[in-house]
């Protein structure tokens, strides 16, 4: 891809799945990566990792929900690079339970990590990257934004960050900074590991996904790395899906066989 070599990058969410998936791809393709997680253990094997290859990282504690700990953190990339081009949002948090059950805290949780930490990250970043001339901007959504997975408060903030990210790209065009989102469906993540880890779940998730195969985090990496790049620079306002097209197909269950074999007429 072009465009990345020497760019930095900061992924928000780096120590684990998506995020350090993402901050590996972005510095093999040339990146220099600031690694930001509530954990810094596990930023740091992120930026290891990235060493690893011969390439530069630099690990950041923060929690991405305050702004003063992120302003911090994003003073020290600079200090240390420069400046930011490219800012990367993976932060998440899934409580599996239904609007029934959740619980008023557990919304809120929710929401400030996966909606709030991105409009904290990002108000924190934007002023580098204007001074930059332009850059990137890459929020990881999820397929929730679009079709119901009975995971309300998840949804609700996934919604909200497809939308908000519309938004922002318009708002910071004339300033060359492209604002897109990716929205994975089932990847095999740390997050995930529980529900997937049970085989009737797995299942039926294999079953939902044409391809027929689970994601991995290096498939939404490749995306996020487009999107980053100078291939992607004409590209502000998407929304890429990486789900094997899951959500492109309707599931008929067993209905499905009996749909096909109809002849369609009367």
């Amino acid at each position: 891809m072009r465009g990345l070599d020497g760019k930095v990058a900061m992924v928000v969410g780096a120590g684990s799945g998506i995020g350090r998936a993402a901050a590996r791809r972005l510095a093999e393709e040339g990146a220099i990566v600031a690694a930001l997680d509530v954990h810094e253990a596990a930023a740091g094997e992120t930026v290891d990792e990235i060493e690893g290859m011969g390439r530069h990282g630099l690990a950041l504690r923060a929690d991405a929900t305050s702004p003063e700990e992120v302003t911090r953190a994003v003073g020290q990339a600079v200090s240390s690079f420069g400046g930011v081009d490219i800012l990367v949002n993976s932060v998440a948090r899934v409580p599996r339970k239904s609007m029934y059950d959740i619980t008023f805290t557990e919304w809120r949780a929710t929401v400030d990590d996966c909606l709030h930490s991105y409009f904290v990250t990002t108000k924190a970043a934007l002023p580098q990257l204007i001074s930059r001339g332009g850059g990137k901007i890459v929020n990881i959504c999820s397929v929730t934004a679009h079709v119901g997975a009975q995971l309300p408060a998840y949804s609700a903030a996934k919604g909200a960050i497809l939308a908000w990210s519309r938004e922002i790209a318009v708002e910071f065009a004339h300033h060359k900074i492209n604002v897109n989102t990716v929205s994975p469906g089932v990847i095999e993540t740390p997050i995930n590991a529980g529900i997937l880890g049970a085989d009737a779940a797995r299942t039926r998730a294999l079953d939902a996904i044409p391809l027929r195969r689970l994601g991995r985090p290096e498939d939404v990496a490749a995306a996020i790395a487009f999107l980053a790049s100078s291939d992607a620079d004409f590209i502000s306002g998407a929304d890429f899906v990486v789900d094997g097209a899951m959500i492109a197909s309707t599931s008929w269950g067993n209905a499905g066989v009996a749909w096909r074999s109809s002849e369609g007429t009367g």
